[in-house]
């Protein structure tokens, strides 16, 4: 027996609106949506920049970087070089010779190209993971604070749902404080 005759993603969308909203409403203290419960805010991106562990890792991205540039960088210098020298004969070779030079370029330039997003991919992938491994740790300790001090909910500071914080409730400066002292 089907109830909706309508629009099916229509009633999805409807179901899952309601599903979103309900933990907010099931906050409500009085029935008219105040809310007796305290609320932090953390920065998290000021934690990733000034805790120790946050520093360390940019720094170990940084020399990642500087190594696959430095590794990259012979690669990039011969391509730049069979095309100058494509570029400078182009003129004076046979149409075979220009060719198989041309062909040459082609091929090393394909291969700097697959190079790269290689590095690109991999250095992605570290970033990630060094991200995600400092967030971590960043989440257990608000978990920790949150429980310390009776907040009841944590807001990320620069989330969109964040509309206006007077800033008293920033937990940031203690979560860098706890991260780096332990």
């Amino acid at each position: 027996m089907k109830f909706y005759k309508g629009n099916s993603a229509l009633l999805a969308a409807v179901i899952v609106a309601f599903i979103v909203q309900t933990p907010f409403f099931a906050f409500a203290g009085d029935g008219l949506g105040t809310w007796k419960g305290k609320i932090a805010l953390v920065d998290m991106k000021r934690v990733l920049a000034e805790c120790i562990q946050g520093k360390a890792a940019k720094e170990e991205f940084e020399k990642a970087v500087d190594e696959s540039q430095a590794k990259l960088k012979p690669l990039q210098a011969e391509v730049e070089k069979l095309k100058k020298d494509l570029e400078r004969q182009a003129g004076v070779l046979s149409e075979s010779a220009y060719s198989a030079k041309e062909e040459q370029l082609y091929s090393k330039a394909k291969e700097l190209k697959r190079s790269l997003k290689k590095e690109r991919d991999r250095l992605g992938e570290m970033r990630i993971a060094q991200l995600n491994k400092v967030i971590n740790k960043a989440s257990e300790v608000v978990k920790e604070l949150a429980r310390q001090k009776g907040y009841k909910v944590v807001l990320e500071m620069n989330a969109p749902d964040v509309i206006y914080s007077d800033g008293k409730g920033d937990i940031t400066d203690l979560v860098i404080s706890k991260l780096n002292h332990g």
